[in-house]
């Protein structure tokens, strides 16, 4: 391969990046600058929906590390899929859990009835070792907290 067509791949790479929406050009997402990618049109405000997703994210994580059924059911009203993240996290901290968080790199996508698609991952560590988890769940926002209305039964939440 001639340095013209690694520079033309790269060059392939970087755009591809950028035209899904990674948001490299702010650096690699973290906890505290998460990125997402739009499967849809993506809205005006799309770094405020992305940031408020990813906190009821981080927040449900932290209430599973912790128990903390309360801000679950607070944040997840459909009774089913609270109970299904309530039980995911009971089962976690069984197997001595030692971390659990969303990775910061979501996909999100608008879907019926004004809720959004959100595609993530769920990473921790047990006793037993490191496990990464994939998760999709629709979520509507309302007054700059995003509630989840509903999963994909068949995941771990």
């Amino acid at each position: 391969m001639t340095i013209k067509h690694v520079v033309r791949a790269s060059a392939v790479v970087a755009l591809s990046l950028l035209s899904a929406g990674c948001g490299l050009i702010n650096g690699i997402p973290s906890q505290t600058h998460p990125s997402c990618s739009w499967t849809t049109q993506v809205p005006s405000n799309a770094d405020s929906v992305c940031n408020t997703v990813f906190a009821t994210l981080r927040a449900l994580t932290e209430a599973e590390f912790r128990g903390d059924q309360r801000t679950i059911h607070r944040l997840v009203p459909k009774a089913a899929v609270a109970a299904r993240i309530v039980d995911f996290g009971r089962r976690k901290r069984r197997e001595g859990l030692r971390s659990l968080r969303p990775t910061p790199s979501l996909t999100l996508g608008a879907s019926a009835h004004g809720t959004l698609g959100v595609g993530a991952q769920v990473v921790g560590q047990t006793r037993g070792g490191s496990f990464r988890v994939p998760e999709t769940v629709y979520v509507r926002v309302r007054d700059g907290t995003a509630y989840v209305v509903d999963d994909q039964p068949e995941q771990e939440w």
